[in-house]
């Protein structure tokens, strides 16, 4: 009985030390997974702050864009103006030297 009593002993203290490492083998577990759940937030973050930065520069560009093409149609609707002053110049000179 002593030796069964024993045996009973020698296997708890077994399973108690398979446990305690159970135990830190899941806890060093959860530490590198609570790491890489930080890491994936920082990149995450990272790549946040790129993509409103890269929003933020085609929203400029958009702008420039926009301001370039008005500058472009007034420019063209000006060179218009002029062609038809100056049509209107050359049919009134036209005129004047047929009438002489």
């Amino acid at each position: 009985a002593r030796d069964s009593a024993l045996g009973a002993c020698s296997r708890a203290d077994g399973a108690e030390a398979s446990l305690a490492e159970a135990r830190r083998a899941l806890g060093e577990e959860r530490e590198a997974s609570a790491a890489r759940e930080a890491q994936l937030a920082e990149r995450h973050e990272g790549l946040q702050r790129e993509a409103e930065a890269a929003v933020a520069r085609v929203e400029a560009l958009q702008a420039e864009l926009a301001a370039h093409r008005s500058h472009a149609e007034q420019r063209e609707a000006e060179m218009e103006a002029a062609r038809a002053a100056a049509a209107a110049e050359i049919g009134s000179l036209e005129e004047s030297t047929l009438k002489r």
